[in-house]
């Protein structure tokens, strides 16, 4: 018998698939767990056509992230802070500052969180910050921080 699989079930295939079952393990399992459905000729054209624009989805999010890489890559921002003789901020620059800068002067937009940063920067100085724009796509993003 095929089913389409609703969810996830392990050792049968994942959420989406076509599968070949057995009539019972269908019937006595499947179906009352809510996992899979009976697939139908109608169903399963349906079942395509969403993957498709999944698929389609997927590319388009891709070349986005992709152009959005190259964008941030040929850009640096400059951030003006109060600091010490020694180079040392009165405070530091944080996540939450340089989304904004880099909104601000180049219109660019990303999510703080996407930012990979340990700490907040401290000093004075150019700092190369990754941004995570996709699943294995990420841009370097060049920070200055510059005395105010």
């Amino acid at each position: 018998m095929k089913v389409i699989l609703n969810k996830d079930v392990k050792g049968t295939g994942r959420a989406g698939d076509v599968v070949e079952v057995s009539e019972g393990y269908a019937r006595n399992f499947l179906f009352r767990r809510n996992l899979a459905e009976k697939a139908t000729d109608g169903k399963i054209e349906a079942h395509k056509h969403i993957k498709r624009n999944e698929r389609q989805k997927k590319a388009e999010n891709r070349e986005d992230a992709l152009e959005k890489k190259k964008r941030i890559e040929s850009v640096e921002i400059n951030i003006a802070k109060t600091a010490g003789d020694n180079g040392q901020l009165f405070g530091s620059v944080t996540k939450k500052d340089i989304v904004k800068q880099l909104k601000k002067d180049h219109k660019i937009t990303i999510n703080k969180k996407d930012m990979v940063l340990e700490n907040n920067i401290k000093d004075l100085g150019t700092t190369k910050i990754k941004v995570k724009l996709y699943k294995d796509i990420s841009a370097e993003l060049k920070v200055n921080v510059i005395k105010e």
